[in-house]
């Protein structure tokens, strides 16, 4: 590939107006794993031999008094879909997770806040972006389909781009995120062009991330490594993409900026299209902590696909219902000081609760496989 000049046109994504959001079909995702609203399980080819399973389950363990519940990803709707980030913060601590599914509360700290200020700034010094009106579940995924398709064009064309959209299949769930950054760099192999994924972090102060922020981020950029290859190879199933949004990808888009572009089904074709052209993915990705716009920390984090899938599996065990939810460790107790939740924690290590402490910490040495590997 040859080497590739930053053009003078601003390239242009769309982002849905607010009210759109709120007040689309009740299947819309309104962010990186918020929704609009409770969702409507529609997935029947993937729910019936799940449902089937657990009220078998739950008639046979009637005679003992037992009481089954339904595993996380049914009983939150989440529609088997989970964004990276919910991924991530599992790693951060999983009790939390499932608390803000039960309560409904998460709190937005101010530096969540200054982190969503600064990426906006960098997304729009990148390109432009246009408010447009969604009136369709079809016409929401196209929008994201269609901005991924300008962007990747953007990318081979200037040899950068931020904000990607991007999903990927994993233990049956749709697995999807936004790609912080991507540059085109040269790869080993002279004349050649590869795929740099990288991730800008936002500090208040000029503090160096912990390890448990660091193990975060890095499971986010090696899980956004594997789906990018996924999508360049077109190894990810559409089909059950649609499921998740309960979408027709034969029905006629509505919105103006999809009209030309008829439905998902066509869509599909210029997005496999497009991902088909990217270079190799580059193996390191690469992690930038910056304070009030200075980058004061850059860490390279190599891809380890085998330990990140085995780490992605065991995150989905708690979706499955196969597992309860893990508090953090008793060495990392600090971290329940500035939890919302603390007073109303059973399991926080802050008190002491031996049985089940014990058998927390078997799972924490499971995913300390990944985690110490990127410590």
């Amino acid at each position: 590939m040859e080497e590739v000049e930053a053009g003078s046109t601003k390239h242009k994504t769309y982002r849905i107006a607010k009210r759109d959001r709120e007040n689309s079909g009740s299947n819309i995702d309104v962010g990186d794993g918020v929704t609009a609203s409770e969702l409507d399980i529609s997935g029947l080819e993937l729910l019936i031999p799940d449902i089937e399973d657990y009220l078998d389950e739950a008639i046979s363990s009637q005679a003992n008094n037992d009481v089954v519940e339904l595993p996380p990803v049914i009983k939150f709707r989440k529609n088997w879909s989970l964004s990276v980030t919910d991924l991530s913060s599992q790693l951060w601590c999983e009790k939390q997770i499932e608390l803000v599914l039960i309560t409904g509360r998460k709190r937005v700290t101010k530096e969540m806040e200054q982190g969503i200020e600064r990426h906006e700034q960098l997304e729009l010094d990148d390109h432009d972006i246009v408010e447009v009106k969604v009136y369709t579940n079809e016409d929401y995924l196209g929008i994201k389909m269609l901005n991924s398709i300008n962007l990747i064009e953007q990318l081979l064309s200037t040899g950068k781009c931020r904000e990607l959209w991007i999903f990927g299949n994993f233990n049956g769930y749709v697995i999807r995120g936004v790609i912080d950054q991507l540059e085109l760099v040269p790869a080993e192999q002279k004349g050649k062009k590869q795929v740099l994924i990288s991730d800008t972090k936002t500090r208040s102060q000029r503090r160096k991330p912990s390890v448990s922020q660091m193990q975060g981020a890095s499971l986010q950029v090696q899980t956004y490594a594997i789906m990018l290859e996924q999508m360049r190879r077109n190894e990810v199933q559409f089909d059950v993409l649609y499921t998740s949004f309960e979408c027709d990808k034969e029905a006629s888009f509505v919105s103006e900026e999809l009209v030309d572009e008829g439905c998902l089904a066509k869509l599909e074709k210029r997005f496999c299209k497009v991902f088909s052209k990217l270079p190799e993915i580059a193996t390191t990705m690469q992690l930038s902590y910056e304070c009030q716009g200075e980058v004061f920390e850059t860490s390279e984090i190599p891809l380890q696909k085998q330990s990140t899938m085995y780490t992605i599996q065991y995150l989905c065990n708690f979706w499955d219902g196969h597992r309860e939810a893990e508090p953090v460790s008793k060495n990392e107790s600090w971290k329940c000081k500035m939890c919302e939740f603390k007073d109303e924690c059973e399991v926080t290590p802050l008190i002491s609760h031996p049985a089940k402490q014990t058998k927390m910490e078997t799972g924490q040495r499971l995913m300390d496989t990944f985690l110490n590997a990127n410590k």
